[in-house]
């Protein structure tokens, strides 16, 4: 198990910090590997705002400033 959580803090006072936290799991069953992710972000690429699919964004973007998830599980066979 870990747990990653990130904070930036913007010198700008009219942009709001970035924030992304991580919680997440690895699982070993030879030759199987699985790793799962789930992640919350506000303000972090690729999470918000974009909204011509670009994956950019900025303070200035269409809800960037709102709590975004993501779920990744990742699965390889190894031999």
């Amino acid at each position: 198990l870990y747990s990653d959580y990130s904070l930036m803090r913007k010198d700008q006072r009219e942009w709001d910090d970035s924030q992304m936290f991580t919680l997440g799991a690895h699982f070993l069953a030879l030759p199987v590997k699985a790793w799962l992710d789930l992640t919350w972000a506000r303000n972090a690429n690729p999470y918000g705002g974009a909204e011509n699919a670009s994956g950019f964004t900025s303070t200035t973007s269409s809800g960037s400033n709102r709590w975004y998830h993501r779920t990744n599980l990742t699965i390889g066979y190894y031999f």
